[in-house]
């Protein structure tokens, strides 16, 4: 069973340090008890994610926080996470948040972007002479892989 209207007062958020650890936490008030808390994040392109039971204080309210400690270049820059909360209730109805999605990206650079039809080049620093000859070789590398692999993406390119 699932109790959609069941948590008040949803109050959720997430940060990271770049390369080091994905902060996620998470406060509402339930009608009934809450017995499990779930927290759920992977890239928006793939199908698997993590499923992660956070220690937390259950009840009616439930304040919860996590940290994922990250391996360097687990994620790339620019990678799309998504995540998203699952209650368990004492009746053994469930209740989750809607998905919710950022940006993962190095944010110790002013990143500028350069784009043409479906390649964004993302690039900082003195590159700005040498972006648009990035952007050519990616395009032609492009068509390369659709001409020898017959891959076709519908998908924007990010590099």
């Amino acid at each position: 069973a699932t109790a959609q209207s069941s948590l008040q007062g949803l109050d959720q958020d997430v940060s990271y340090r770049f390369s080091e650890a994905i902060d996620f936490s998470i406060r509402v008030a339930a009608e009934e008890l809450v017995d499990e808390v779930i927290l759920f994040y992977g890239r928006a392109e793939a199908d698997v994610v993590r499923r992660i039971y956070p220690d937390s204080d259950l009840g009616r309210e439930v304040d919860v926080t996590y940290t994922e400690e990250l391996e360097s270049g687990q994620y790339a820059p620019g990678t799309v996470l998504n995540y998203w909360w699952r209650f368990g209730l004492a009746s053994g109805a469930t209740t989750q948040t809607p998905v919710a999605s950022f940006v993962y990206t190095d944010q110790s650079h002013e990143w500028q972007i350069l784009s043409d039809e479906q390649i964004d080049l993302h690039w900082y620093g003195r590159g700005e002479e040498l972006a648009p000859d990035l952007l050519a070789d990616a395009e032609e590398t492009l068509q390369r892989i659709r001409e020898d692999v017959g891959v076709i993406s519908d998908q924007r390119v990010q590099v």
